[in-house]
């Protein structure tokens, strides 16, 4: 039986806590059909920029509480299902809590087990989490655009000062 594996990625977007959640999830249910992914192949051997370009099925379920280092904490379930040996399935949570008044800090983290036994393994040990840590990341790094994109747009349709952070009701 193969050993799982965790991995994890942390950033912090310049979204208010206040609307992160429900911004988080306007994401994921738009991105619940297939989710594609390309990977520079410099991120995992030196290459000529070639990329690996691949496609995982996602799934989430909506907010729940997490307590973590004593805190209670919201937490969006995150899944998805690779199709080939390079997307390993990967199951985790996707925490928000407050940075700031204007911050939001985001982990997802979870777990997966390398596919095709000892195969797997060794693919894993060489490549494999090069390539679920980049797809963690490029997964925060849209979901971060998304939810500064659309904080910004707030701003500009309501057209409050950045300077005297209003009231959002």
């Amino acid at each position: 039986m193969n050993a799982v594996s965790r991995i994890s990625t942390t950033r912090v977007i310049t979204c208010p806590f206040s609307v992160a959640e429900e911004y988080a999830e306007d994401f994921f249910t738009a991105a619940v059909r297939d989710v594609a992914f390309s990977i520079p192949f410099q991120k995992l051997v030196p290459s000529l920029g070639a990329r690996l370009p691949g496609t995982v099925r996602l799934d989430f379920r909506k907010q729940f509480e997490v307590i973590h280092s004593g805190r209670r904490r919201n937490a969006l379930s995150i899944v998805w299902s690779g199709e080939s040996m390079m997307f390993a399935d990967f199951e985790g949570t996707l925490e928000l809590w407050v940075a700031s008044t204007r911050t939001t800090e985001a982990t997802l983290e979870g777990r997966y087990r390398p596919r095709y036994g000892v195969v797997g393994r060794i693919f894993d040990h060489v490549l494999g989490y090069r390539v679920l840590a980049t797809m963690l990341e490029t997964l925060m790094n849209r979901l971060a655009d998304t939810l500064e994109r659309r904080e910004a747009q707030w701003y500009r349709a309501t057209q409050i000062d950045h300077n005297s952070y209003g009231d959002r009701t």
